[in-house]
């Protein structure tokens, strides 16, 4: 299989983002960025799981990511603040909060075309989320400028949507030439799609 170890990674990163998203959403702790779009604590958050699982398992592939650390660490989004770190540590006990900070600072954005990068919104669907409804943590890998692997992690979405009593919480898995998969954020086992 291809890009195997990025594939395990990427799945690990989304999973513990899409459990930090989901212990947020209830609180829906946010504020407006200076574009006045919508931001939350479970955006950074996301982020900051994301960024620091990858910075592990592949240092040498940067990350380009949405959210800003300059946002977060502003004195008005304390609050906000000491929620990402809050629940960032619960997943990823040995990141203070400067560590927390620069992970979510590594998603910069830059020019990294024809390179082999990662590529993130660490929430997507951010209407939904605030409403309790469906929302996204949509990771990619591009090795030069194609889409090699893709993980989307759906918190809210059941493994069966046509089955009520399915349990919620679904991870889907592309990679370019082998295929596409889905299996539940609590366990590992995967169907093709």
């Amino acid at each position: 299989m291809r890009y195997a170890n990025e594939r395990w990674a990427a799945i690990e990163a989304v999973r513990q983002a899409c459990l930090a998203c989901r212990a947020i959403q209830p609180a829906g702790l946010g504020f407006n960025k200076a574009d006045r779009s919508p931001v939350t604590a479970a955006d950074f958050a996301s982020q900051a799981i994301v960024s620091a699982q990858l910075q592990v398992a592949f240092p040498e592939i940067p990350l380009v990511a949405e959210e800003d650390a300059v946002d977060l660490g502003a004195p008005a989004q304390a609050a906000v603040c000491a929620r990402v770190v809050h629940e960032v540590q619960r997943l990823l006990p040995d990141l203070d909060q400067a560590g927390v900070l620069g992970a979510i600072g590594r998603g910069a954005r830059g020019a990294f075309l024809g390179q082999k990068r990662w590529v993130l919104d660490p929430l997507d669907g951010t209407s939904g989320f605030l409403r309790g409804g469906q929302y996204a943590v949509a990771l990619a890998l591009l090795d030069g400028d194609e889409v090699v692997l893709g993980v989307l992690g759906c918190p809210s979405l059941p493994l069966d949507w046509q089955d009520a009593g399915s349990p919620l919480g679904c991870i889907f898995i592309a990679i370019q030439g082998e295929g596409a998969f889905v299996r539940s954020l609590e366990s590992p086992v995967e169907s093709p799609v």
